[in-house]
């Protein structure tokens, strides 16, 4: 990254000067698909389906066949689950290739709840890409 350098003069004229070591750092490694949120509701019922609109990219320079899955132990207290079926087929990904999809949840508890617990598998190398948190959303009871 380079070092950090600062050099002043005082109200009598003097000059002063401080540096830095160098810093170095290697850069991340590259995760070869990425999901990015597009929309999402501000607030949700609770126990009533919602959909997330979501970009799923390949970065990488090789194609892609992927597979969204739910994780293989999903947690107990898990307050939003997916609706329908837990593993979805998104299709063939050329390299730099994006396409948009859209994902049905139910939350069952309420208050601000994440949306997380996936997954992005590449059928042709069975590499599982965790995607982490994908949303924060509001869950209230309805009236």
């Amino acid at each position: 990254l380079g070092r950090m350098e600062v050099v002043w003069k005082t109200a009598m004229g003097e000059s002063g000067r401080l540096q830095s070591n160098t810093v170095q750092r290697k850069p991340p490694a590259a995760r070869g698909v990425e999901i990015h949120l597009v929309a999402s509701p501000p607030e949700v019922d609770l126990e009533t389906p919602f959909e997330l609109t979501c970009l799923v990219s390949n970065t990488s320079a090789g194609e892609m066949h992927l597979q969204l899955t739910c994780s293989r132990v999903p947690s107990a207290d898990a307050a939003i689950v997916v609706d329908g079926v837990c593993t979805r087929n998104l299709g063939l990904f050329k390299p730099h290739s994006s396409q948009q999809i859209t994902l049905r949840f139910i939350a069952l508890e309420p208050g601000m709840q994440k949306v997380m617990g996936l997954q992005l598998v590449d059928a042709l190398t069975e590499q599982v890409h965790e995607v982490g948190t994908l949303a924060d959303v509001f869950v209230h009871h309805r009236t």
